[in-house]
C-alpha cells in the first residue's frame, strides 16, 4: 500500500509538471501574442503622431501661405484704390478745367457779341468759330458784304 501511495504521488508529481509545464509554454506564448500586438499598436501609434505631425506642418504651411496671399491681396486691392482715386481726382480736374475754358470763351462770346453789336463782335472773338455756316450766316445777318473777311 506504501508502495502504492508512491506511485499515486509520482503520478500526482508529473501530471503537476505536466501541467505547471503546459502553462508556462501557454504563458510564454500569450506574452508573445502581447508583445507582438503591442508592438503593432506602438508601430500604428508613431505613424499617427507622424502623420498628424505631417497634417499640422502641411496645415501651418497653407495658412502661412493664405496670410501670405491675404497680404498681396490687401496690397493690390490698396494700390488699385489708390490708382481709381488719382484717375478719378484727374478726370475731375480735367472736367473742371473744362467747364472753366467753356465758361471763359462763353464769357469772351457774350462780350465780343455785346460790343460789336453781333457778327464782327463774334469774329473778333478770341474764340474759335463755331461752323462754317454759322460764321457765314452771323456774317450775311450783321449786314456786310459777301467778300468781307473777318
Amino acid at each position: 500500500q506504501h508502495y502504492a501511495l508512491e506511485e499515486e504521488l509520482y503520478q500526482a508529481r508529473r501530471k503537476t509538471e505536466e501541467v505547471t509545464k503546459l502553462l508556462h509554454e501557454e504563458r510564454r506564448r500569450a506574452e508573445l501574442r502581447i508583445k507582438h500586438l503591442l508592438g503593432d499598436f506602438q508601430c500604428q501609434l508613431q505613424e499617427a503622431h507622424a502623420s498628424k505631425a505631417d497634417a499640422e506642418l502641411r496645415l501651418a504651411k497653407a495658412e502661412e501661405q493664405c496670410s501670405k496671399l491675404r497680404q498681396e491681396n490687401e496690397a493690390s486691392m490698396a494700390k488699385l484704390q489708390s490708382q481709381f482715386n488719382e484717375k478719378v481726382s484727374e478726370l475731375l480736374s480735367s472736367r473742371e478745367a473744362l467747364r472753366w475754358e467753356i465758361l471763359q470763351l462763353k464769357g469772351q462770346l457774350d462780350e465780343g457779341s455785346a460790343a460789336s453789336g453781333g457778327a464782327a463782335g463774334v469774329a473778333a472773338s478770341k474764340g474759335p468759330p463755331q461752323t462754317y455756316l454759322s460764321q457765314k450766316e452771323a456774317l450775311e445777318g450783321g449786314g456786310h458784304a459777301e467778300g468781307s473777311t473777318t
